[in-house]
């Protein structure tokens, strides 16, 4: 089953790569990643989230059913949080562009934090909180 999991997380991977035709680093921003991850892991931790039974629930077969249910209540709660931190990526890159119009040249970095944090979101939220779930 892990060996699925895995396989499944590169093919992922895989085809977002290939869809970027060579442009990687185009779809990389460090503030956005950063923004997109610890605002949804912020929330999981606010909401009571037990994020390494979580975990341990994608690798264990040693877990109760309890435990299971829980850590699939955690990841639905998760897909969410996911999208939320996506909006507020989107948010702020909004008032990075908002603040920057009098200077063209600060418009970019708030349209690609805006845009790629909810790339991001969108990711991580359906492409793996969802099918952890």
């Amino acid at each position: 089953m892990l060996t699925k999991r895995i396989g499944g997380v590169v093919l992922y991977l895989f085809t977002f790569v290939i869809c970027m035709d060579g442009m990687v680093g185009a779809f990389v921003t460090v503030n956005a990643l950063i923004i997109a991850n610890l605002i949804p892991l912020g929330m999981m931790l606010l909401g009571g989230c037990n994020v390494p039974l979580m975990i341990k629930s994608q690798f264990s077969n040693n877990i109760t059913n309890e435990e299971l249910s829980k850590a699939i209540t955690d990841w639905g709660h998760a897909s969410r949080y996911f999208l939320i931190g996506g909006g507020a990526c989107a948010l702020i890159g909004i008032a990075m562009i908002i603040s920057g119009l009098p200077d063209p040249a600060k418009i970019g970095p708030g349209m690609a934090i805006a845009l790629l944090g909810a790339l991001y979101a969108i990711i991580f939220s359906y492409g793996i909180a969802m099918p952890c779930q």
